[in-house]
C-alpha cells in the first residue's frame, strides 16, 4: 500500500487545512525521515506509559515499573515467557 493511501489521521483540535498541510508535508518526507517520526512517536509513547506507571505506583521499584510496563507493551503473556511471572 501506499503512504498516499492511507489515511493519515489528526486530532480533534486540528483544523482540516492544518491537517492537510500536515499530510502534504509527510508525503514529501523521506522514508528515513518517517522512519525518524515514527520511532520519536513510538518514544514518546514508552515514556508517557512509563510515566504514567511511576505516578500509579510511586513505591514501586524500577524493576517493578519495568515489568508492569512490559504486560502493557508486549502483552502480559509474552511477557511472562520474556520475564517470568509478575510479582505484584
Amino acid at each position: 500500500m501506499k503512504l498516499e493511501t492511507l489515511h493519515l489521521t489528526c486530532g480533534a483540535d486540528t483544523s482540516p487545512q492544518a491537517a492537510r498541510i500536515q499530510r502534504e508535508i509527510q508525503l514529501r518526507m523521506s522514508y528515513e525521515q518517517r522512519g525518524h517520526l515514527l520511532l520519536g512517536q513510538i518514544e514518546l509513547t514508552r515514556e508517557l506509559v512509563l510515566a504514567g506507571l511511576r505516578q500509579r505506583h510511586p513505591d514501586e521499584s524500577p524493576a517493578r515499573i519495568f515489568r508492569r510496563f512490559s504486560d502493557l507493551w508486549l502483552g502480559r503473556e509474552l511477557a511472562a515467557t520474556v520475564y517470568g511471572p509478575a510479582e505484584y
